[in-house]
């Protein structure tokens, strides 16, 4: 038995018709919940009955379970972020106390799958559902990366070469983590915590590379020089990829990009402040650079400064 039903496999994009009666009616009443605190027409006990059984959901012994089936993209956005919020809950609450590892290591595979399969493509798909499932990724990796699931990063830049859909997701993923490790972990244990960031250090030069070769695909598309996925798509996912590097450059020590030998940090720099002159990306480019003057950053951009002092470098230039 898995998850309290009797030959059930989690596949977070599977359908819920296998399921036992009693099981679908639960989900049927989740569902109902999430729609009736959303219906203006509905009265406000109404909705804090909605709310509180929802609440209820979160400790009950199926949450997992409600949550997986709930994730499915034919479910409304609203519907699907309440699972996803079950799925990080029990992320924090159970995962090792009790979720088995045979069942932790099922609940990554199909994480993967849902990230490949499970979601809509990078126009259609709303904003806060994109976050939460990144949040459910970094939830699992804040606990099982590197050692219990070295190929994560690996896997999410594989992925990303499917589609836009998929770059954006991993983008966001590692700015995420990044603010995760370096400013919000007062959670994790003061072991665990230097390990993570000591471990994502070493993974930094792949990442920036990772960064400026979506950057170069992308911006392809939007200049019109290549046409390989929709120009919308393209031009959202160098927003994100602006944004992420942000978050990147916001959490992370500059120590860390001046620790690095590929010249991905500094390709970067020039790529972005090039976009100054592009009234569409000005205003996040220019968010970007800015943090190269913060007080904290300092050493390193004077460093780097010194560094490329007989060279004509763009980024320095701006």
């Amino acid at each position: 038995r898995l998850f309290g039903v009797s030959g059930w496999q989690p596949k977070l994009t599977t359908t819920t018709m296998d399921l036992p009666p009693e099981i679908r009616q639960l989900l049927q009443r989740a569902v109902d919940a999430v729609e009736c605190q959303m219906r203006p027409k509905d009265s406000n006990q109404e909705r804090q009955n909605a709310m509180q059984f929802c609440t209820s959901l979160k400790s009950h012994d199926q949450s997992l379970l409600i949550a997986i089936c709930l994730m499915h993209r034919t479910q409304p956005p609203p519907v699907r972020h309440f699972a996803l919020q079950l799925m990080e809950e029990n992320i924090k609450t159970k995962w090792t106390s009790s979720i088995p590892v045979q069942q932790r290591e099922s609940l990554k595979k199909s994480v993967l799958s849902y990230l490949e399969g499970g979601m809509l493509d990078i126009q259609q798909e709303t904003i806060y559902v994109k976050s939460k499932t990144v949040n459910v990724v970094v939830e699992i990796a804040k606990r099982d990366w590197p050692g219990n699931w070295p190929s994560l990063f690996d896997n999410l830049m594989q992925l990303s070469k499917k589609s836009p859909s998929h770059a954006e997701l991993a983008v966001k993923f590692f700015g995420t983590f990044a603010a995760e490790i370096f400013e919000f972990g007062d959670e994790i244990p003061t072991a665990r915590h230097a390990e993570l960031r000591t471990e994502f250090e070493k993974q930094a030069s792949g990442i920036l590379e990772f960064y400026r070769s979506i950057f170069v695909a992308s911006y392809a598309v939007v200049k019109g020089q290549s046409n390989s996925f929709p120009q919308k798509h393209a031009e959202m996912l160098v927003d994100s990829l602006l944004k992420g590097f942000q978050a990147f450059l916001t959490w992370t020590s500059p120590a860390l990009l001046l620790r690095q030998q590929s010249n991905s940090a500094q390709c970067l720099f020039e790529m972005i402040a090039s976009l100054i002159v592009d009234p569409v990306f000005r205003q996040a480019a220019i968010d970007c650079l800015m943090l190269t003057v913060l007080p904290s950053n300092a050493e390193f951009f004077e460093l780097k400064l010194r560094k490329e002092a007989n060279s004509q470098v763009p980024y320095l230039s701006c």
